[in-house]
């Protein structure tokens, strides 16, 4: 394996970019759950229904985010704990960022219809685009690595392919039920897909920046102690 000090920047990319692609699946699968046990009679809207889907949330979080470090071969050290437990506030902050921009968007919008959902609404299809052509990207790699001569990393790129398969399948229903019975409800699922997703890429960027700065870190003292 590498060392964190001679990995190019497309091998942190599609790292933290995984991290958002296998965390928003195993989340669309969690959503998918959640939506069937809120069925059962009495888990809706009870402390025993919280539980349950706090708990598979956190799950499908903490499980998106151990694979995709896994699967790219890296190691668990107390170093990437610490920076996986501090990195999901940099996924938090894309939250107000967001709503920022949707401000920004929006006041041109107004122009030619009064809805206050024109900004969001324009920034969560932009957002769609952005992540469509991220998944696109992520996908032609697996396919490429597949191919029997290469398959360099074979389970990642299954991973890769089972959480694109979710996460556009959520997306789908989503879409499916707002055509069928507009509101800003029957789009949560995804939503919360996303923001799990983002939060799983900040949780891996937050673990992969302790390790560069580790390993620059030590890299640095053995060249003093080399010079000296």
């Amino acid at each position: 394996m590498s060392s964190e000090a001679t990995l190019g920047k497309r091998d942190h990319v599609q790292l933290i970019a995984d991290g958002w692609l296998i965390t928003a699946g195993t989340a669309s699968v969690a959503m998918a759950l959640l939506s069937a046990v809120t069925v059962i009679p009495g888990t809706q809207d009870s402390i025993v229904g919280a539980i349950v889907g706090n708990g598979l949330l956190l799950a499908a979080g903490i499980g998106g985010v151990l694979a995709t470090w896994l699967l790219h071969g890296r190691r668990i050290t107390n170093l990437t704990a610490i920076g996986g437990v501090i990195g999901p506030a940099l996924g938090v902050m894309a939250f107000p960022v967001f709503v920022g921009l949707s401000f920004l968007v929006g006041l041109p919008l107004k122009l030619v219809t009064p809805s206050e959902f024109a900004g969001p609404l324009a920034m969560l299809a932009i957002l769609s685009v952005a992540l469509l052509v991220l998944i696109g990207w992520l996908l032609a790699d697996a396919v490429r690595d597949m191919a029997p001569s290469k398959r360099a990393h074979y389970r990642l790129d299954i991973a890769r392919i089972a959480a694109a398969a979710a996460f556009l399948t959520l997306g789908i229903v989503c879409a499916v039920l707002i055509f069928a019975s507009p509101g800003p409800e029957q789009g949560e699922a995804v939503i919360w897909a996303m923001v799990g997703g983002a939060i799983g890429a900040g949780s891996i960027a937050g673990a992969d920046l302790a390790n560069v700065l580790w390993a620059r870190r030590r890299q640095g003292s053995g060249t003093a102690v080399a010079r000296a």
